[in-house]
């Protein structure tokens, strides 16, 4: 059986040693106004409540189903069934395909005024390693959740070094 694994982009991202990780926080009313920042880029959502365990492991960590994804049930998620841990993937975000799928998962979703969120970017230079949702179809793994053309997935716990920014949203209103 063939893995797929998505194509590699040119975009350019700084190493981390160049700069700060975090961008300035973000404070959005719209899911408009963040999807500015996020076009062309592939990146894992986290709650910010979250964060320090996430540093303090260095890691973004594989959810092996002991902690409640802020995504709803994962339980039969394609990628955490991997090993995976899951990433949007913006970077076609103007094709119909992707458009067709994009409303059943915003990043978003956990977004609330008393919970922020944190947004990973992937750096460029690991995007060889980010395997297709495609595979879920090749596989006929149809009992299991995968966002097509929206969501990849990262074969190993993600070392925070490989990351190449942080962005820190919080909503104004519960709007999302």
């Amino acid at each position: 059986m063939a893995v797929v694994r998505l194509y590699t982009a040119n975009v350019v991202s700084l190493p981390l040693h160049t700069h700060s990780m975090d961008r300035p926080a973000l404070s959005i009313d719209t899911f408009g106004e963040l999807l500015p920042h996020l076009r062309g880029h592939v990146f894992h959502v986290s709650l910010a409540s979250s964060l320090p365990a996430i540093k303090a492991a260095d890691q973004l960590e594989v959810n092996d189903g002991r902690r409640e994804s802020p995504f709803g049930n994962t339980s039969n998620g394609f990628f955490r069934l991997k090993g995976c841990v899951s990433f949007f993937d913006y970077r076609d975000c103007d094709s119909p395909a992707w458009d067709e799928h994009a409303n059943k998962c915003f990043p978003t979703v956990p977004l609330r005024t008393e919970s922020q969120i944190v947004i990973f970017f992937l750096a460029d230079t690991e995007y060889g390693k980010l395997l297709s949702w495609e595979n879920w179809k090749i596989e006929e793994a149809w009992s299991q959740r995968v966002v097509p053309h929206v969501e990849c997935g990262y074969p190993s716990p993600v070392p925070l070094s490989v990351l190449s920014s942080r962005l820190h949203v919080r909503a104004n209103s519960n709007t999302f």
